[in-house]
């Protein structure tokens, strides 16, 4: 559970529509980080004891520890398996893996896991590894170092700027020497370090045009494009068979109002419908 919260606090920034591309790299930094300092052995004896508490509340057994009992019999009450063995056509080959079979020991029994370094050896670290693997997988090449591109802008670093503007010197029409420059004056500028609030009092357009440029650049690359993919879901599920007839007013006025939907929570019907019969009357009269 401690690992899916991370994992949610961090999905969560990464979807959020202010934040920017040096801003998730520094999340999926501190997240690999965090990760590969869950490893240490003193994290794992303090995972492992919040386990058995919790195994003691809710009466469930842990295979092999004597200090968690479960006061309910039957399905609950750990089951001995009989010993399997590797298939026979296996008889030639090296096998290191379990294949998916359970452990045993010499005499064919399965293995006891009373200590806690069964669960750890074969759970908890496999699954930090597979994690920090998919990390590296997922958050490296091009878009990690155009990442880290932009957090120089921001620390006017132009060292580290290089893969911006190779991608974006020419489309942008920005003079690489000038830029530069640029930074070396704004960097001079400040009183200690650079700041987001230095840079935004200081960096003009006409006075620092292609700084300016840059920092527009590393201000609005999108992190990913969740949000237009949500946008093309949310439209199938306004308009499906049953409102096939919907004209295109109606269609957009609703697609805005579920798309922005935290926008629209904010909205009080109370008030619209005060809104509404403020306005003049519409009632007919029959005869």
């Amino acid at each position: 559970m401690n690992i899916l919260r991370v994992i949610h606090v961090t999905h969560k920034a990464l979807q959020s529509s202010s934040c920017t591309l040096s801003e998730a790299a520094a999340l999926t930094d501190n997240l690999k980080a965090h990760f590969k300092s869950q490893r240490q052995a003193d994290t794992w004896s303090n995972m492992w004891g919040s386990v058995k508490q919790f195994c003691r509340v809710n009466n469930v057994p842990v295979p092999g520890d004597a200090d968690v009992e479960c006061q309910t019999p039957g399905p609950l009450a750990p089951k001995i398996k009989r010993a399997t063995k590797p298939p026979t056509s296996l008889d030639s080959f090296l096998v290191t893996t379990t294949l998916g079979q359970r452990e045993t020991d010499e005499s064919g029994a399965q293995k006891s896991q009373s200590d806690t370094s069964g669960f750890q050896q074969h759970l908890y670290l496999p699954e930090l590894d597979t994690l920090i693997n998919e990390l590296d997988r997922r958050f490296t090449g091009e878009s990690i170092d155009l990442a880290r591109a932009c957090a120089a802008v921001f620390k006017c670093d132009k060292n580290g700027i290089e893969p911006l503007v190779q991608n974006y010197a020419q489309p942008l029409k920005i003079h690489p020497l000038l830029l530069g420059a640029e930074m070396d004056l704004v960097k001079a500028s400040a009183v200690a370090h650079v700041a987001l609030e230095h840079l935004r009092k200081t960096v003009k357009k006409d006075s620092y045009p292609n700084l300016y440029k840059m920092l527009q650049l590393a201000l609005t690359l999108p992190i990913g494009s969740a949000t237009s993919e949500r946008s093309c879901s949310a439209m199938r599920r306004i308009r499906n068979w049953l409102r096939s007839t919907m004209g295109g007013t109606r269609f957009s006025s609703l697609a805005i109002l579920h798309i922005e939907d935290d926008i629209t929570a904010q909205l009080s019907p109370e008030g619209i419908v005060d809104i509404y019969a403020e306005r003049k009357k519409r009632r007919l009269l029959l005869h």
